[in-house]
């Protein structure tokens, strides 16, 4: 019995990995394959990564050390374009760390969904990977912007 439960939350875990660093590629692959620096996270990677410490989230310049956010996604992100650069090689280490971290995500909504004794816990997963993680899911505000 544990070990069938075992390898179905494998099996699970495995295919949301495999799903989500498929779509991630297939959508991102019209881009530019260069690591962009273009959030406050990401901003303060590059400070990171330029030796100015954890630092300089904005757009705007430099403007010095920073406590406005949690630091595991800027030092990931940072030790990232360390080890594989900021060309294509970085962009896609970075592309399939972050979808590998969304369907870790999903799979803990399905585990705790199936711990809960939810009736349905694909549905819910399901559920929550459309509302959560596309563009315009239902907690995105561009959903209820006019065309």
């Amino acid at each position: 019995m544990e070990k069938e439960r075992i390898r179905s939350s494998s099996i699970i875990a495995c295919g949301l990995s495999v799903l989500s660093v498929a779509e991630n590629f297939l959508i991102q692959w019209k881009g530019p394959h260069v690591v962009q620096f273009s959030s406050e996270a990401t901003n303060v990677a590059r400070a990171l990564l330029h030796g100015r410490g954890f630092a300089d989230p904005y757009m705007t310049g430099p403007s010095g050390p920073t406590v406005q956010m949690a630091p595991l996604y800027p030092f990931l992100y940072a030790g990232l374009c360390w080890v594989f650069g900021t060309a294509a090689q970085g962009w896609a280490a970075i592309v399939a760390t972050t979808s590998v971290a969304w369907a870790l995500e999903w799979f803990f909504v399905y585990k705790f969904a199936v711990l809960e004794g939810t009736r349905k816990p694909g549905q819910l997963l399901r559920s929550s990977v459309t509302c959560f993680r596309f563009r315009g899911g239902c907690l995105s505000g561009k959903r209820f912007l006019p065309a």
